[in-house]
């Protein structure tokens, strides 16, 4: 090894200390800002500042994995902001679409590298945002495409998650039959589990039964108000 080699090696290894200095000071502020309500705004916006910094490290080491998850939390502290401390819709709607565009700038990452599970999670965390909005349709997309790769990825548990969120939107779109297929599919998933992993997934299960008893009465009802 040559000592230009070597001291760029050097560097590196600082530039990687300094984002990791950054992002553990983010993480402090961040857990500031769960212990005290009052207090939790200036230092969400503090644990921001520390986060913005470590990217910017991140974007010269050419340290695509690192950006993506940096990204992603600059994205959860616009998305607490904008729904805990704007009750004003313009300053809310700004706060979640930052969110919206620091997780699309984490996905496009993901997609590169082809991390597949980071890529369903995020998708799931823009769903969220959309739902928020009252844009159901495109939240429907998000977790659609999240539940896509958790299926291909053999990922049970956060595939019969998301299919139930996915059903609860079916049902808010009116699309019932929609949410009963759905609701069936994963009823069967989940009776493909052993024990231990059903228990897991209790209060899943108790949300399948439940909505596959609402959605057949609603399909029900309809069929007989059709009728009359």
């Amino acid at each position: 090894m040559t000592i230009e080699n070597k001291n760029s090696e050097i560097q590196v290894k600082e530039f990687e200390f300094q984002a990791e200095e950054f992002e553990n000071k983010a993480i402090e502020f961040e857990n500031k800002a769960r212990e005290s309500i009052n207090i939790a705004e200036q230092n969400y916006k503090q644990a921001l500042e520390q986060y913005q910094q470590s990217a910017e490290i991140y974007i010269k080491l050419n340290n695509q994995e690192k950006l993506a998850e940096i990204y992603s939390k600059i994205a959860e502290i616009y998305e607490t902001e904008g729904i805990i401390f704007y009750k004003n819709k313009e300053q809310k709607d700004d706060f979640l679409n930052k969110a919206l565009e620091q997780y699309q700038q984490s996905a496009e990452i993901y997609i590169k590298l082809n991390n597949q599970e980071k890529l369903a999670e995020i998708y799931s965390n823009m769903g969220g945002i959309y739902e928020v909005f009252q844009n159901l349709n495109k939240a429907l997309k998000q977790y659609q495409q999240s539940a896509e790769i958790y299926k291909e990825k053999k990922i049970t548990d956060e595939l019969i998650i998301t299919n139930n969120v996915i059903c609860a939107i079916y049902k808010q779109l009116n699309k019932y039959k929609e949410a009963l297929k759905l609701y069936n599919e994963s009823l069967s998933i989940y009776n493909e589990l052993d024990d231990r992993e059903k228990s897991f997934l209790l209060d899943e299960f108790k949300n399948i039964e439940n909505g596959i008893n609402r959605v057949t009465k609603k399909i029900t009802d309809y069929h007989l108000s059709q009728r009359g």
